[in-house]
């Protein structure tokens, strides 16, 4: 695996998205002039975290840009030993884009901008032990 360019795309990531870099905490509601809230937890189903279920092994969020022309993201975290079915926020028309997938093989692990990788319809399978982030299209 070549651990540099992953890194590089990572970081490339990162500097694309203001909101993965921010000066404030989180406050779960929309900033000014926004129509998603800044963070927003799920788990398999949106919009419901098992905060409280010690057996839950998933946890996403979707985080909204800090400005109107910053894609959102969406990210899900899969530690149990399965693949798991998550459902995808529904954006209209413009989708989602898978630019992280830990369970890919290098190359395909992550993705630079140019390429165009659609996630399958609403939902996304996420292989077990793994991490996939999504962007807006």
């Amino acid at each position: 695996m070549d651990m540099s360019r992953f890194v590089r795309e990572l970081i490339a990531l990162r500097k694309r998205h203001a909101s993965l870099h921010r000066a404030r905490f989180f406050t779960g509601r929309p900033a000014s002039g926004q129509t998603h809230p800044d963070v927003a937890w799920h788990g398999e189903r949106l919009h419901e975290p098992a905060w409280h279920d010690p057996e839950s092994c998933l946890l996403a969020f979707t985080l909204a840009g800090q400005t109107s022309d910053e894609p959102l993201l969406h990210v899900v975290f899969n530690m149990d030993q399965v693949e798991r079915l998550v459902a995808l926020p529904d954006l209209d028309e413009r989708g989602w884009r898978r630019v992280v997938d830990t369970a890919a093989v290098p190359p395909h692990d992550i993705v630079p901008l140019a390429e165009e990788v659609r996630a399958e319809s609403q939902a996304c399978h996420v292989q077990a032990r793994s991490v996939v982030v999504f962007e807006e299209r």
